[in-house]
């Protein structure tokens, strides 16, 4: 059982008290898994800690759910967050794996060597959406994540007994799995769906993937970039989709050279980059979707081909990982 602060558990009885939510408890509804986990049909014990209902939404214990439907999860207490994982593999004893393994092969790969590992939903406390991401490894085994925001019916709350809570039909469709409510006996059926009827999501775009993390990393940012971009564009000539990783100047991140580039003086976060100069040559300008104009002021061993090294200014954005991003020739 996934155990809240105090402070979160209290915030919650406080809202049930001074506002118009509607909750009550479902001690006899029946939550049935149709062949997900395993090849047979099971209905959920979830013991004395039940389903609850909240304006006609059911909240389910996450822990309890998701490792009945065959999912991990894991609580990042700091931001608050839960994050349901789905392994994919298409030789998997279970259903849902194998499910996995065939839905995000149909994810589009934007022409990269990728290896499928797993499909994540990230829900925040109280937060009315999610992050859906399709996590890959690419040639060099660095991670690769393909996602969006998708808004939810519900929000994941924390109960009086610091039980955490999702809402059901929301959770589930995140993963494209078909949810079913039959009023008559009170019981909630969750089904894969059929290879025809599978839902493929679209709008996705590659984001970073930082490890435990709620929102996609500078998602907001990005967005704003592209939308600048459309209505005044600053890029040339496509050079093509490159990798892009990040550093900061110092010892720690550029050895020997510690705040110095190789080809432009200091490193300039928010400016320098770091090039293979048989693809982008010393000292270009170049635009890069969602950061900007870049400067190539720097190379290095481990950059090679199509990869850029950006220049930030903490560890925090170092620690975002791996991106691909369209990139352009430039004036500053």
């Amino acid at each position: 059982m996934y155990r809240i602060k105090k402070t979160a558990a209290l915030a919650i009885v406080v809202i049930a008290v001074v506002g118009t939510i509607n909750t009550y408890a479902q001690p006899n509804i029946k939550i049935t898994l149709n062949a997900v986990a395993d090849n047979s049909s099971q209905q959920i014990d979830f013991g004395e800690n039940g389903p609850i209902c909240r304006n006609d939404i059911t909240l389910v214990p996450v822990r309890k759910f998701a490792e009945s439907a065959g999912m991990t999860v894991s609580w990042n207490q700091e931001i608050q967050t839960a994050q349901l994982t789905l392994k994919t593999d298409i030789n998997s004893p279970k259903p849902i794996e194998r499910y996995a393994a065939r839905l995000i092969s149909k994810i589009n790969n934007y022409g990269l060597e990728l290896t499928p590992v797993s499909i994540t939903a990230s829900l925040r406390l109280y937060a009315d959406n999610a992050v859906i991401r399709y996590n890959f490894k690419d040639r060099e085994g660095d991670a690769v994540a393909i996602g969006k925001y998708v808004a939810l019916n519900g929000v994941a709350t924390a109960e009086d007994d610091a039980r955490l809570m999702i809402p059901l039909r929301s959770a589930m469709e995140i993963f494209g799995l078909t949810v079913g409510w039959n009023q008559a006996d009170t019981s909630v059926s969750v089904s894969i769906p059929q290879d025809e009827n599978m839902v493929i999501p679209t709008d996705l775009r590659i984001v970073s993937d930082a490890e435990n993390a709620y929102a996609i990393p500078n998602y907001e940012q990005i967005l704003a970039a592209e939308e600048a971009a459309k209505e005044k564009p600053l890029h040339g000539a496509y050079i093509g989709k490159f990798k892009i990783t990040h550093y900061t100047p110092g010892s720690a991140d550029n050895g020997i050279w510690g705040n110095s580039t190789a080809w432009a003086g200091k490193i300039i976060p928010g400016q320098t980059i770091a090039v293979d100069p048989n693809i982008i040559p010393k000292l270009s300008w170049v635009y890069i979707d969602g950061y900007g104009l870049r400067r190539a002021e720097d190379c290095g061993g481990m950059v090679k081909g199509y990869t850029i090294d950006v220049a930030v200014n903490s560890y925090s954005e170092v620690s975002q990982g791996v991106v691909y991003r369209d990139v352009y020739w430039a004036s500053p």
